[in-house]
């Protein structure tokens, strides 16, 4: 079921919203029946489709609590009554949030928005998550009535503002930032190196996972050392010196273990056969995992956010290759793979080409013109 709104024609400036419909078709994967016949299920790391429509929701609201210092409401209290006067248009944004049960993603092996974390604590505090919010400000919550529905969400405003403001969130928030600043540049000087050599490249997108009956038993030290040994051989074997480039990261779900996302970069001169390609790379892996792992076209899932940087891409299209990478980065920012002291980054490039000579790049033009694959785009 397609929770969110109809998808929009792909386009090259992307919303926290489409960071979130791109994140939730993340949680799809390949389930075979008895016959071996292939069909796309939800993870249960999803435990029920609006779970990040739900998560968008909070990581707006928030965005628009930290940017507004006003309070929801007014609250003036004499003797006789108490009046309350709305006076910023996040009531009912906020009524709409708790109204209902308040759900979003959450999962051991992942770290979430720090937003969503925020909104998530400031309730447990004020142990607002305890209370049934009734849509009436003038509302009087409390064993004898002390407290009015409108203070108590001005008190949850508070908090989440003086929770967003601690050292701690935002050297959390700055860290994130850097490290995704760090993975695009390391990207972009990729790319940028790669037009330097080829006039034109092709970039595919495949998944490298586990089998259902084995995702369990591997685990992350494992996984990794799986990576390693593919882009080993991606390096050092003459059969895939066509793959100029590539880059991933990791992610997870229950069904299929460790999930590396991987964006290949070919030569343009050396693409003619699209499906051998895919078979080198499949066998590829199933070797290495002995038959544990498998290979999927990432255009399988039902989403055209996987369609994006994948084609054939020049230097006059290049920026928009650059924004989608970007924009697959991004995502982090609001659902990512646990790092640590171990393992402080889930990302991971290749080396960059060594620079050409300039006849190298004259013939590696000419040659790109008459060999690209358009079956594949």
């Amino acid at each position: 079921m397609n929770t969110f709104k109809s998808f929009p024609k792909i386009k090259t400036s992307f919303t926290i919203e489409d960071c979130y419909k791109a994140i939730f078709y993340e949680y799809y994967f390949q389930k075979k029946d008895g016959n071996e016949n292939s069909s796309l299920s939800l993870s249960s790391d999803v435990p029920f489709d609006l779970t990040f429509q739900k998560s968008f929701l909070i990581e707006d609201l928030v965005q628009k609590i930290i940017n507004n210092e006003k309070p929801v409401f007014s609250v003036e209290r004499n003797l006789l009554r108490i009046d309350v006067k709305e006076e910023s248009n996040l009531a009912a944004q906020l009524y709409s949030v708790l109204r209902n049960p308040v759900q979003y993603f959450q999962h051991p092996q992942c770290d979430i928005s720090e937003h969503v974390k925020s909104f998530a604590k400031a309730l447990k505090s004020l142990d607002i998550d305890k209370i049934m919010i009734t849509g009436d400000p003038n509302f009087r919550h409390g064993a004898c009535g002390t407290i009015t529905e409108a203070e108590l969400l001005n008190n949850l405003v508070s908090e989440i503002r003086v929770i967003h403001q601690s050292a701690s969130t935002r050297n959390r928030l700055k860290k994130c930032k850097v490290e995704i600043d760090k993975q695009y540049a390391a990207a972009k000087r990729l790319i940028n190196r790669l037009f330097e050599i080829y006039f034109s490249i092709y970039v595919l997108r495949f998944d490298l996972e586990y089998l259902s009956d084995h995702a369990s038993d591997i685990d992350l030290d494992q996984a990794i050392a799986d990576q390693n040994q593919f882009e080993g051989e991606l390096a050092s074997n003459p059969i895939f010196d066509f793959i100029v480039g590539h880059m991933s990261k990791r992610k997870y779900l229950t069904e299929v273990g460790y999930r590396q996302q991987f964006f290949f970069i070919v030569a343009a001169n050396h693409l003619q056969n699209g499906s051998m390609l895919i078979t080198q790379l499949t066998s590829l892996w199933e070797s290495i995992t002995d038959g544990k792992g498998q290979l999927i076209d990432a255009r399988s899932y039902p989403s055209h956010f996987k369609k994006l940087g994948v084609g054939s891409f020049s230097i006059s299209n290049k920026n928009r290759l650059l924004e989608d990478i970007q924009f697959w980065l991004k995502q982090d920012k609001f659902a990512r793979l646990k790092v640590s002291k171990k393992y402080p980054s889930h990302f991971s490039i290749s080396s960059l080409p060594k620079k050409p000579k300039p006849v190298d790049i004259q013939n590696a033009s000419l040659l790109a013109i008459n060999n690209i694959d358009f079956s594949l785009i």
